[in-house]
């Protein structure tokens, strides 16, 4: 038997090792593959499509609470969480005395910066009010995804292989807030549904990361990082990478739903209802969409208001939907639109040099953002009217509908309101920022004459303050 290559070093005999490069190339190419999304085993039932998660114990039967945090950053996280605090303070009657009116939100729609908040409170609860500072607001989180960027130790995972910034972030967002949790750890408790979104790049649409969604490309959402789904919410175009997700379609045994092929079938006449067809079903090639892109959700809605939209156009009815929820009892439908948007920066338009590329395609980015936040709640405004339609006075009930809407537009004082306009989309903000954005969320909210009304239906006559 031929004998193996050895050398000899200080008298001893060894098998010739391999080159230390190759090595090294090895380990790192190892490291250097993003995680991948699991395939999914069998296909879901409806009910577990429309019932991700169960509801709040306490919670009024005819009253749906519908929350939507914008992106922004550390701004939009802080001003969300706010809001939170106060809906937590305020009681509602009840037959057994009294809830919390945060226990009648269902659902929590959520894109970039607010996309933090809502998965913390949907992984923790009400651990949320006395973690969720130290833990992220003011735990200067920008700073540390910049040291593991800087470090020499993540330069060959970035420059080789899949690995992405993006991933990188997801890597410290677990490390700090969720510790590896996945969306079965969110759904494990009862609670509002969490919506997360982000924004296909290719498809130029929103994506969900929901079961709606995933069962589409055959992929199992429970077992799926939380701390992706949010890093994919918050990854801002150039600054980070996109979270990539295989697509497994036709491997379940998937079967579509019937208003996706009768949608088709009306052709372009059809509206917003075919639009919304025609892309889900474009996942079902794979052939032309082996992998999906994720992006910033903010790109395709910042306010995350097209959850509720798509979901009644795809049913055709307001009430279709409640009662896939299991909610066919609401009479009441409250919208709470957290938006954190700030006007373009506007002092280059006095200076004499031309504005550069950073400062252009900001100010771009923001006039098209707020100009589409307007046109969303016009649409939700107008969709509302119709939504009405379905359930008639003649029975004494109706829909009773509120949009309240949480944005430093609603300050009277104009030098408050540039003030807080002013905040950066950041990751760090000094502490007594956050603590502003905490309580002028409060304020806004209190004085909105929606949410006044709110109360007053509601028979809530005492005061948070």
């Amino acid at each position: 038997m031929p004998r193996r290559p050895t050398s000899t070093f200080r008298g001893y005999s060894a098998v010739r090792p391999l080159p230390w490069s190759l090595i090294v190339a090895a380990l790192f190419h190892a490291c250097a593959q993003a995680p991948v999304n699991a395939r999914l085993t069998r296909p879901l039932t409806e009910a577990e499509v429309n019932r991700e998660r169960g509801l709040p114990a306490a919670k009024s039967d005819e009253l749906s609470v519908v929350l939507s945090f914008s992106g922004g950053g550390v701004r939009a996280a802080a001003l969300a969480y706010g809001v939170l605090e106060t809906l937590a303070k305020i009681r509602v009657p009840d037959a057994a005395g009294s809830h919390r009116l945060l226990d009648d939100v269902s659902l929590i729609s959520a894109v970039s910066g607010g996309s933090f908040t809502a998965a913390y409170y949907g992984l923790y609860g009400d651990r949320i009010f006395t973690d969720f500072e130290q833990d992220f607001l003011k735990r200067r989180v920008g700073r540390a995804l910049l040291l593991r960027l800087a470090s020499p130790w993540n330069w060959p995972r970035l420059f080789w292989g899949s690995f992405g910034r993006s991933d990188l972030a997801a890597e410290l967002y677990d490390d700090l807030l969720f510790h590896q949790a996945t969306f079965a750890d969110i759904n494990d408790h009862p609670g509002p549904t969490i919506a997360i979104q982000a924004t296909d790049v290719i498809e130029g649409t929103r994506f969900g990361f929901s079961n709606h969604w995933f069962r589409l490309i055959c992929s199992d959402l429970s077992r799926f990082p939380v701390s992706r789904a949010v890093a994919a919410s918050a990854a801002f175009p150039i600054v980070f990478s996109p979270v990539v997700l295989r697509n497994y379609a036709g491997s379940c045994d998937y079967q579509e739903p019937p208003w996706i092929s009768e949608a088709l079938a009306e052709g372009p006449e059809g509206g917003r209802l075919y639009q919304n067809a025609k892309h889900l079903r474009a996942y079902t090639d794979v052939s032309r969409h082996p992998r999906i892109y994720l992006i910033d959700g903010g790109i395709a809605d910042n306010l995350g208001l097209h959850r509720v939209l798509d979901a009644v156009t795809n049913r055709r009815s307001l009430k279709a939907l409640l009662r896939d929820r299991g909610t066919e009892n609401v009479h009441r439908l409250a919208f709470i639109i957290v938006n954190a948007q700030t006007p373009p920066a506007g002092r280059w338009g006095l200076a004499n040099a031309a504005p550069g590329l950073v400062t252009m395609l900001d100010a771009v980015s923001s006039v098209q953002i707020n100009r589409y936040n307007f046109e969303t709640v016009e649409l939700l405004r107008r969709s509302i009217t119709d939504w009405s339609k379905e359930f008639p006075r003649a029975d004494g009930r109706g829909l009773d509908s509120y949009v309240v809407e949480v944005s430093f537009e609603q300050l009277a004082d104009e030098a408050e309101r540039e003030s807080f306009a002013g905040i950066p989309t950041a990751f760090d903000l000094p502490n007594a920022e956050v603590d502003g954005l905490r309580s002028v969320a409060h304020r806004i909210l209190r004085s909105s004459p929606d949410f006044l009304l709110l109360l007053h239906d509601l028979g809530v006559t005492s005061d948070p303050e």
